[in-house]
């Protein structure tokens, strides 16, 4: 009996181990961007799915800018929502300005559309971009020289 818990004790551990090691995020962004010659392209949409969902959930800034073009471009297949679903979940404000244009394109199936707003909300941006001139951002401060202009003449 001891025998068991000690091999479910260790099963176990090797599986909280291995869920805690670091994904190979690299390898993922080169699956996702590029099919291998010995794969069917149905094979490779199934695998490319998961492996943007693992990029997704893996927490590496990395895969952001894989994941942006992703959902930018991937409009009809539900790697697009996948996409959305992981920016939101990466919580990198580079992806906001994407998000903002699927929130707010009708041309977007509503699934796409509300994904993108509920990604936003995590990460606590506005659905719609500011208005040009309303953003917040920093205003210098300068001197403004003062002087005579003009021309002095003799005659």
């Amino acid at each position: 009996m001891r025998i068991l818990a000690g091999l479910v004790l260790a099963t176990l551990a090797a599986t909280k181990l291995a869920a805690a090691q670091p994904a190979d995020v690299p390898g993922m962004i080169k699956f996702v961007e590029t099919q291998p010659t010995d794969m069917d392209k149905s094979a490779w949409k199934e695998k490319r799915r998961d492996a943007a969902r693992r990029l997704g959930q893996s927490k590496d800034k990395r895969a952001v800018p894989v994941l942006i073009k992703l959902a930018d471009t991937e409009t009809f297949d539900i790697i697009g929502e996948i996409a959305i679903e992981g920016l939101g979940n990466l919580g990198d404000q580079v992806a906001v300005p994407v998000l903002q244009k699927i929130a707010n394109d009708a041309a977007r199936e509503k699934p796409q559309r509300d994904l993108a707003k509920k990604a936003l909300g995590k990460l606590g941006a506005a659905t719609t971009p500011p208005k040009p001139g309303t953003g917040t951002g920093t205003t210098g401060t300068g001197t403004t020289g003062t002087g005579t202009t003009g021309t002095t003449g003799t005659g």
